[in-house]
């Protein structure tokens, strides 16, 4: 039996058997809108055979050739609907096809060929018949057709919850399940990237905590480019000391030389004044140094420190070297003609 709407144009009209199963050329012309097709004879004699060439068409069951009659190359089923629209489906040896014949005019219409569809039905011949499988969760259903033995559609040997999938699915309500469904699951997966960005977050945190010491060592840079910018500060005073160490040497007069005498003495105490400034300088830049290496990111920092205390000693080293020199030449004093004490000729 075929359900598949109410307009006439889709009611199937006649359908043509040659060489399935039993029927070598059988042609049948059904009955029209309101009436009802009966198919009569003795058992074997292919009544149930033209059930299953509808099945063919429509589904593409059974698969294979053994439906092609005994003695036979090709079989072939055609259906043809009352709008003119025409299925036909070959089979042999070397050939699989379906044929669809599409009316454009009142005595014309456009002919399509399909091969290669493997076990399922073209989607332009599908369309065109407006049938398809129904399925029902894991359960595929072929509801247009009902075969010899099937029992009645829906009855007693189909399971209660079938039923009512398959009524949901005809009334439409069976978007409400699968809304359901999709929106249980959705949760279920919102639930699950909430806890994963929550154990996330957490992990942050932790290494946050861990990373906590960064700020006071940060304080402690901080601390450490003051020491260096005092240190440049006391550098630009040696270079002010160096300075007036040249203009004393150009000094001729021996009260320029007493004042230039002087001067050295009293660069000498600066220049011993700084020299404990720069040890305690360079005893608080070891420990800076010592807190430095626990941060990489410091490194850089203390290598710059590590060369400008170097400078700093060469430069100091050198201001001594200048002063031993200049006391080397004033070994007498100019104005009493003693001579100059010993601290001033040694390189200490």
């Amino acid at each position: 039996m075929i359900a598949n709407g109410k307009a006439t144009e889709l009611r199937i009209q006649s359908v043509s058997l040659s060489n399935f199963q039993s029927h070598v050329e059988t042609q049948l012309r059904f009955a029209g809108e309101g009436r009802l097709t009966v198919i009569v004879g003795p058992t074997d004699s292919g009544k149930t055979s033209i059930v299953r060439a509808l099945k063919w068409v429509i589904y593409n069951q059974p698969a294979g050739t053994g439906f092609i009659r005994a003695g036979a190359a090709t079989s072939t089923v055609s259906i043809e609907l009352g709008s003119g629209l025409r299925v036909t489906r070959l089979r042999s040896a070397s050939l699989n096809q379906y044929r669809l014949w599409l009316p454009i005019g009142r005595h014309e219409a456009e002919e399509q060929v399909f091969e290669g569809f493997g076990s399922s039905v073209p989607a332009e011949v599908q369309r065109a018949l407006r049938v398809y499988p129904v399925s029902i969760g894991d359960l595929v259903l072929l509801v247009n057709l009902a075969e010899q033995l099937d029992g009645p559609f829906l009855g007693k040997s189909v399971p209660s919850t079938l039923r009512a999938k398959v009524l949901g699915r005809l009334a439409g309500s069976e978007v409400l399940d699968v809304a359901s469904n999709r929106l249980g699951t959705d949760i279920l997966r919102a639930s699950r990237e909430r806890e994963r960005l929550e154990h996330e977050l957490e992990a942050v945190q932790s290494e946050i905590d861990r990373h906590s010491w960064v700020i006071p060592m940060l304080d402690k840079i901080r601390s450490a480019d003051l020491a260096v910018s005092g240190i440049n500060g006391k550098v630009q005073t040696i270079e002010r000391c160096r300075e007036l160490r040249e203009k004393l040497a150009r000094l001729p007069d021996p009260l320029a030389a007493a004042r230039r005498a002087d001067a050295i003495r009293s660069a000498l105490s600066r220049a011993s004044a700084l020299d404990k400034l720069f040890s305690e300088r360079v005893a608080k830049l070891q420990q800076v140094s010592s807190l430095l290496q626990k941060s990489d990111l410091a490194a850089q920092r203390v290598v710059t420190a590590a060369a400008t205390v170097r400078r700093l000693r060469d430069e100091i080293r050198r201001v001594r070297e200048a002063y031993a020199s200049l006391a080397g030449e004033l070994e007498c004093c100019p104005t009493c003609g003693q001579r100059l004490p010993e601290d001033l000729h040694s390189d200490r």
